[in-house]
């Protein structure tokens, strides 16, 4: 990359994330099912039979009705990201959401997962049957954006140059003052 490119992906790389967050949330998030009805239909030449549950649904369908009550955060948290980039008022804020918006949408993404393990859990009772939760695209997205995002901060936060004679000098000599503009 050129320094030309990391510098544009530093300047609009929050507002890109927010952005893919927000978008993800239109894919798939989880993917359920139950075990055993997956091996009767393998055995039967079937194709399983699995439930999809995008990360709208989750956020405002009815595995919010259900239990799963802090999906609503997955929404928010990028769109207060958004307005720390752009509204006046907020951009005093901005250098501390850049870190505390990401790690607490990465944090309430678990938390998610895991509320939607214990509706569907509760909700699907197949009593000796193993019951299973899968992450989708969705849901591996917003994990993704989310640790660039704070990798992002760390290079910001420290001034880290990264082309290549300042890695490559940083990888010979093991020394993180190498990586600072």
């Amino acid at each position: 990359m050129t320094e030309q490119w990391i510098q544009r992906i530093q300047k609009y790389g929050t507002t890109v994330g927010a952005s893919v967050s927000i978008l993800a949330l239109f894919f798939t998030m989880f993917i359920s099912g139950d075990t055993l009805g997956d091996q009767l239909s393998k055995r039967l030449g079937a194709s399983s039979s699995h439930t999809s549950f995008s990360g709208i649904e989750v956020v405002f369908g009815n595995a919010n009705t259900d239990g799963v009550t802090l999906g609503l955060a997955l929404f928010l948290l990028p769109i207060v990201l958004l307005m720390a980039s752009y509204w006046e008022p907020m951009k005093k804020y901005r250098a501390f959401l850049q870190l505390a918006v990401p790690v607490g949408e990465l944090v309430m993404l678990f938390i998610v997962r895991s509320q939607m393990k214990s509706v569907l859990e509760f909700s699907v009772n197949y009593g000796a049957n193993e019951y299973y939760l899968k992450s989708g695209i969705g849901f591996w997205l917003i994990l993704l954006v989310n640790l660039g995002l704070v990798v992002m901060w760390v290079i910001n936060k420290y001034q880290l140059s990264l082309n290549r004679k300042s890695i490559s000098k940083f990888i010979e000599t093991k020394n993180i003052d190498d990586l600072k503009k």
